[in-house]
């Protein structure tokens, strides 16, 4: 979750919530601090710092609404994000305590210099913008107070963490090795034999007796269960219920809103702090001058600052939305006086609302009602089928009264394959069903369970059979095909260690009706090089010394290779590549020692967490 929450952090909305958030967190290890401690008010303690549930609550919301807004509370939770807020929190909490117990203290002039030197914050000048400021806080739902709050344990920690961690820095020497290491490349000169399993000679009776008799272990049956089973899924009931026409019309109005693309308009927009300003620049446009051109003179912005993209209704505030909505295509609106300043607006295209018709979806609406019907169904009847096989009913008794499937399985392993390996369809391949099905004692009735999929099931195992030798007649096609398979690689294998031996490529594949290719200059990783198998050959490759030749067996086919040129990184590369290594390696030195100081100070300063009284906030009572 939190490595996918940092990849998205590109607005500045998105990169405030990662200074409040996610700065260190996931190195840490407190899952054992996590508990649900009873109906204190403090979410989050650490000496006499504390985080209240509501205040944990409220992070959980911005940081939803920002990185998850399709989920709702209980879907972001389930999702781990409760987690991963409240251990953002608790590194917050410690690290307060701490500072509060060192009697750090942060000065106005700190913050100052925190929030100038923001990115998200600065124009294209690279100055300070304090309606970029201003904007990006109402984006991500906060006020000032709330954003110096979490500058200011940022601050603290960052106090802490430069005097624990001074000079930490990796080799320059070892870096330089390592980029070295990493940056060399080799060019091989290669032949490929193909592996032919189709051109293996099938083999005779007798070979194949030598050779089963030699490898039968490998064809042994598993453990199997022979199991009978009662199913009530949605899956069996379908048959049983209908829809009308009226029901899949209903539906469809009901759900109109997910079958509409609502009106959108691509919009541009310039902010001036002074409404003079601004009443200027729109005289200047509707003088006939380009907007873009106003706003780069103006305000020194270029056109993609000014460019918001297509907007919906839903996009913009109240009073931005209503007037850019009525306008027509090339029509310039404002100034508009927010709060944020005096908004010129230029609707540059609008996209009509698109509405995809009944027919089109009537029968996936009919599908999901009925789905959901049956769902319905299952867990009207899971009553009924617990109490017929109570009343002594039989499976096949209790499947006719309530409609579940019948399911006999006569050999099940524990992977959920047959004595083949091969997979078994249905409920064979729920892993709580396997699960049950290897746990449960030979001939005894077990409870009705629940799968992840709206789904109950009762089973009995009716017997078990131990790993056996099987006969050659029941493997006999698997038997065959290893054989072949086996004897191709052989010939293959043979063939390449014969140009080995001769020590000269290109006779070698002459004489074989075979060529000879080059590779480009490759990577350890294989990267450049055109091969399904590129990283097993470039493994090979650079283990090997220069003119020597080799081979290796990649499955398909066997490649006989020889490195012919070996390439030292350029300077230019290897000096970036070990700015870029020693920078990647002090940070992960340093954050190693960060969460050892970090698991000091939770054992420090107590450190408690009350999941549970931020979930009841958010979704009710966890069960």
């Amino acid at each position: 979750m939190l490595k996918s929450m940092r990849s998205s952090a590109k607005s500045a909305p998105m990169k405030i919530f990662l200074v409040m958030l996610a700065i260190g967190f996931a190195m840490w290890g407190i899952d054992d601090v996590f508990r649900n401690v009873g109906s204190n008010d403090a979410a989050i303690k650490a000496g006499d710092y504390e985080i209240s549930a509501l205040e944990a609550a409220q992070d959980f919301d911005r940081t939803r609404r920002a990185y998850l807004p399709g989920a709702n509370n209980a879907e972001a939770i389930g999702q781990g994000l409760l987690g991963d807020v409240l251990n953002g929190l608790a590194r917050r909490a410690v690290y307060a305590a701490e500072a509060e117990r060192l009697g750090l203290t942060v000065t106005r002039e700190m913050e100052k210099e925190y929030i100038a030197s923001e990115p998200a914050f600065k124009d294209q000048n690279g100055q300070f913008n304090l309606l970029r400021f201003q904007d990006a806080l109402n984006r991500a739902g906060l006020n000032e107070e709330s954003y110096i709050e979490y500058i200011r344990q940022d601050l603290n920690s960052g106090q802490l963490l430069s005097a624990m961690l001074p000079g930490i820095s990796y080799s320059d020497s070892l870096s330089e090795r390592i980029g070295q290491w990493r940056l060399e490349r080799r060019v091989i000169d290669y032949v490929t034999i193909k592996v032919d399993v189709k051109g293996a000679p099938v083999p005779s009776d007798a070979e194949l007796d030598a050779w089963y008799a030699d490898n039968k272990d490998i064809y042994k049956s598993p453990d199997l269960r022979a199991v009978t089973a009662l199913v009530l899924s949605p899956e069996a009931l379908l048959a049983s219920v209908t829809v009308d026409d009226a029901e899949i019309r209903t539906a469809y109005d009901n759900q109109i809103d997910q079958y509409r693309d609502p009106e959108q308009r691509t919009i541009r927009q310039m902010i001036f702090a002074d409404d003079a300003k601004a009443q200027d620049a729109a005289s200047a446009i509707k003088g006939g001058e380009n907007f873009n051109n106003v706003a780069e003179n103006a305000l020194g912005l270029s056109e993609d600052d000014t460019l918001l993209g297509a907007l919906t209704r839903d996009d913009l505030t109240e009073e931005l939305a209503e007037p850019s909505f009525n306008a027509g295509a090339g029509e310039l609106i404002g100034p508009i006086k927010t709060a944020l300043g005096s908004h010129l607006i230029l609707v540059e295209e609008i996209t009509p609302e698109q509405v995809v018709s009944f027919d089109d979806v009537s029968k996936d609406i009919e599908e999901n009602l009925k789905r959901e019907k049956a769902i319905d169904l299952v867990y009207q009847r899971v009553g009924a089928l617990e109490d017929s096989l109570a009343s002594g009913a039989t499976f096949e008794e209790t499947a006719k009264s309530t409609g579940a499937e019948l399911v006999q399985i006569n050999g099940l392993d524990r992977s959920g394959n047959d004595i083949d390996g091969q997979p078994i369809d249905g409920i064979a391949g729920d892993t709580k069903f396997r699960q049950s099905v290897w746990t449960a004692a030979i001939g005894e009735v077990g409870l009705v369970e629940e799968t992840n999929a709206d789904t109950f099931f009762v089973l009995r195992v009716d017997s078990e059979d131990a790993s056996a030798e099987r006969p050659l007649a029941d493997v006999k096609d698997r038997v065959v095909a290893d054989m072949r398979r086996e004897n191709a690689m052989t010939t293959a294998r043979d063939q390449a260690e014969g140009m080995v031996s001769d020590q000269d490529l290109a006779k070698s594949a002459k004489a074989a009706g075979l060529s000879v290719a080059t590779s480009p200059a490759m990577r350890r990783d294989g990267v450049n090089f055109d091969h399904t198998a590129a990283r097993l050959i470039a493994t090979k490759a650079f283990g090997l010394d220069p003119n020597v030749l080799d081979y290796i067996e990649t499955g398909e086919e066997v490649v006989v290779l020889r490195v012919t040129d070996v390439q030292a990184a350029d300077a230019e590369a290897l000096g970036e590549e070990t700015e870029r290594l020693k920078a990647s390696l002090s940070a992960n030195l340093a954050t190693s020692i960060e969460g050892i100081i970090g698991n000091g100070l939770v054992d420090i300063h107590s450190l408690s967490i009350n999941a549970g009284s931020v979930q009841a906030l958010l979704v009710g009572q966890p069960n």
